[in-house]
């Protein structure tokens, strides 16, 4: 069993040609952009909001807002303990390890599909966040800006921890025990950047997946702001799909190397277990480089595993 692109199968041949393949991708990728344009000069993208409805501001409805996300915080906190737990002490098999299946299929992948159907509503069950709010309970201010965070950092720490997590992912083996480090270590550097330069700052520039699920949280069909009348609930304004994107701007460029990070790394992750890339790497590239390594196959080749 190999852990392959978040879920844990068996390797196995496409049921068409490579050549089908590569034109459907193609096809899939024109048709999006097709769709893009088409929103873009389609109707007012806030055109929807009409139609939200204001929801009751009163005692019960924010009684129950106020369990529904106390209840979905706590599980998200849970559940990153869990997968931690389980990483150290539990099933070193991926396939049978419940914290592997959580962290790869539920979050990156299921969760990933959620936020785009329904928005972005991690901002509110963020575990780090959660975390953050019980050190400041302890009596540790985690909202004062202790050193201004500069302009110029930007989104650059999210894009390194994204690269980090894509070569855990596609490169690093998969082990459970290594996944739970690296959540420890993502956990500690996510608090420590909180306390330096204050929670909102990091929460906007620093921390990956608040920066992964807000881009695809602007794909959705909703959105949710607050509303002064609301006791501090967000309200749903509804809108066209992908109108979110459109009215969004990079405000610096590293959030456009996060998102092409986003698009390219899994462009890649769906060409890395193809045919047509083993051929390239261990076909071509191998031979290619025994001159220049000046030795034997199987040292290239242990040399090569490392990249692959």
């Amino acid at each position: 069993m190999t852990l392959i692109a978040h879920v844990f199968l068996a390797p196995y041949t496409l049921p068409v040609p490579f050549w089908m393949y590569l034109y459907g991708c193609a096809a899939t990728i024109i048709l999006s952009f097709a769709l893009v344009a088409y929103l873009a000069s389609g109707p007012d993208p806030g055109s929807l909001n009409a139609a939200t409805t204001d929801r009751s501001s009163s005692p019960p409805t924010s009684r129950l807002w106020s369990w529904v996300v106390s209840a979905l915080r706590s599980g998200a906190v849970a559940v990153l303990a869990i997968t931690v737990l389980t990483g150290l002490a539990g099933p070193t098999d991926p396939g049978s390890n419940l914290g592997m299946t959580c962290f790869w299929v539920y979050f990156l992948l299921a969760f990933a599909y959620v936020t785009v159907l329904i928005g972005d509503i991690y901002r509110w069950i963020n575990p780090w966040n959660t975390l953050a709010e019980a050190v400041r309970g302890c009596g540790i201010d985690m909202d004062r800006e202790r050193l201004r965070y500069a302009d110029q950092i930007a989104y650059w720490p999210a894009v390194v921890a994204y690269v980090a997590l894509v070569w855990i992912e596609l490169f690093a083996l998969p082990k459970p025990s290594t996944l739970a480090f690296a959540l420890v270590a993502y956990t500690a550097i996510t608090l420590s950047g909180m306390y330096v330069f204050g929670r909102t700052v990091w929460l906007r520039y620093g921390e990956l997946f608040a920066v992964f699920f807000r881009v695809l949280g602007s794909l959705a069909p909703v959105e949710y702001v607050h509303d002064g009348s609301r006791d501090g609930r967000p309200g749903p304004v509804f809108r066209w799909p992908l109108a979110g994107a459109l009215t969004e701007r990079a405000e610096h460029p590293s959030l456009i190397a996060f998102i092409l990070f986003m698009l390219s790394s899994t462009t890649y992750d769906a060409v890395h277990e193809t045919y047509l890339w083993i051929s390239l790497y261990w076909q071509r590239l191998l031979p290619a480089l025994l001159p220049i390594l000046r030795t034997d196959v199987g040292s290239a080749q242990a040399a090569l595993t490392t990249g692959y």
